[in-house]
C-alpha cells in the first residue's frame, strides 16, 4: 500500500511540473512572438482560426501518457484489493483500498478529461497538430477502456444473477 501512495505522490508531482514546464514554455513563446512586432500582429490577423498552441498540445500529449499510467495503477488497485476473499467465498474490501481507489480514478479522470480538453484546442494550431491528435487519440482510447470494462462487469453480473 506504501507503494501506491509513493506512485500517486511521484505521479501527481510529474503532472505539477508537466505544467509549470508548459507555462513557461508558453510564456517563452509569446515573449519571442512579441519581440518580433508588427510581423506578428500581421499574421496573426490573417490566420485568426490558426493560433499556436505548441504547449497545449504538449500537455495533451504527456497527459494522455501519464493517464494511461493512472489506469495501470487503477487496475493493480482493483487487482490487489479482490485479492482478499473471505473463507465463506464473499470479497471484503478495505478502506485504504477504496481510498486509494477513489483517488487513482479521480486523477485518471482528471488526466484524461484535460488531455482531451487541451487536445481539442490544439488540434487547430498552427505547429503541433501532431501531438495533439496523438494526445486526443490516446486519451480517447484510454478513456474507453476502464467505460468497456464496466459495461462487461455489468453484463456479467446480470447473467450470474440469473444463474445462466
Amino acid at each position: 500500500m506504501g507503494f501506491l501512495i509513493v506512485l500517486m505522490v511521484i505521479l501527481i508531482l510529474l503532472g505539477i511540473a508537466v505544467v509549470v514546464i508548459s507555462i513557461e514554455a508558453i510564456a517563452k513563446i509569446r515573449k519571442e512572438n512579441s519581440n518580433r512586432g508588427q510581423e506578428v500582429v500581421t499574421v496573426v490577423t490573417q490566420t485568426e482560426s490558426k493560433v499556436d498552441r505548441l504547449g497545449q498540445a504538449v500537455v495533451s500529449f504527456i497527459f494522455s501518457f501519464l493517464s494511461l499510467l493512472l489506469l495501470i495503477l487503477l487496475f493493480s488497485v482493483v487487482r490487489g484489493s479482490s485479492r482478499s476473499m473471505n473463507y465463506s467465498n464473499s470479497y471484503t474490501v478495505s478502506d485504504e483500498s477504496v481510498i486509494a481507489f477513489s483517488i487513482v480514478l479521480g486523477l485518471f479522470l482528471c488526466f484524461n478529461l484535460l488531455s482531451i480538453i487541451f487536445g481539442i484546442r490544439a488540434r487547430k494550431s498552427i505547429s503541433g497538430r501532431g501531438l495533439a491528435v496523438a494526445g486526443l487519440t490516446i486519451s480517447i482510447i484510454i478513456l474507453t477502456v476502464p467505460i468497456a470494462f464496466v459495461i462487461f462487469g455489468v453484463i456479467l453480473s446480470a447473467n450470474f444473477s440469473k444463474g445462466i
